[in-house]
């Protein structure tokens, strides 16, 4: 049996995860346990136990639920780190390279040839009517839609000042200035919003604050539409987890507050 806190580490890394350095740091700050001398496999068991990795046997998603049980609104978001790797398997495994719709688009956004960027300006184009085009808020969703299954997608919004990103139900209301039509304000749409140096998440008009050191050059988003969970990456950090009911058609969407342009990375 293992005696000391390498062995534990051997021991993590055998079974697959690729969390040892977060393993010890979180261990200390979230458990508030150190690993004491003598059976340290046992010590490591316990503290599974009492909630630091509790989903720790479904080992082909550990990625996912390690984030999970950490990053709660309460916690800062610099707290964890993704490593190369596991960003790398996410993308492999899920990666997704969504489109925009332009029948969706506000009349103050212009699409990309391939329709994968979407640029705000102050000059209105001449778009035809259509039910799906949004008439008073700067927005833009995607042609993709997911109800079931895992999909990850990033965005590019180091062009932007002020941007939203997030998904939406296909249900969102396009038509007026009110709450049910914008971005995070409603219950049928999630998002983060960068605000110059300042990120905040959103869903149903309730906001939280996020603590960031450096404002992340692209975000991703991993739709877990069985779980009911959406998590939000900023670079190589996790800056939050939704819950919610995913099981109805969401699509990939975008909202702009000032001239700016965000785009869908290719994966």
């Amino acid at each position: 049996m293992p005696t000391d806190l390498d062995d534990v580490e051997r021991f993590i890394k055998r079974i697959g995860v690729g969390f040892i350095s977060n393993t010890q740091r979180l261990i200390t700050r979230r458990a508030k346990t150190r690993l004491p001398q003598g059976d340290a496999i046992t010590s490591f068991i316990n503290v599974t136990k009492r909630g630091v990795f509790p989903y720790f046997s479904t080992l082909g998603r550990i990625f996912l639920l390690f984030t999970n049980s950490f990053c709660t609104r309460e916690h800062p978001a610099n707290e964890l780190e993704m490593d190369d790797m596991e960003q790398s398997r996410l993308r492999s495994l899920y990666g997704r390279n969504p489109t925009l719709d332009p029948n969706s688009a506000h009349r103050r956004i212009i699409l990309s040839e391939d329709l994968s960027m979407a640029t705000r300006t102050e000059v209105k184009q001449p778009y035809s009517e259509h039910a799906d085009r949004f008439d008073f808020w700067d927005q833009v969703l995607a042609t993709d839609s997911y109800s079931s299954g895992c999909h990850y997608w990033e965005i590019d919004v180091s062009q932007s000042r002020y941007c939203a990103v997030g998904v939406a139900l296909n249900n969102l209301r396009r038509k007026g200035g009110n709450k049910q039509t914008r971005l995070g304000w409603n219950s049928e749409s999630w998002c983060i919003c960068k605000w110059f140096n300042d990120y905040i998440v959103m869903h149903n008009n309730v906001k939280t604050q996020l603590s960031l050191d450096v404002g992340p050059l692209k975000f991703g988003l991993f739709l877990d539409c069985e779980k009911g969970e959406l998590t939000v990456f900023g670079d190589s950090q996790v800056l939050h987890v939704f819950k919610g009911n995913f099981s109805d058609s969401v699509k990939p969407a975008l909202l702009f507050g000032l001239s700016g342009s965000a785009q869908f990375c290719s994966l």
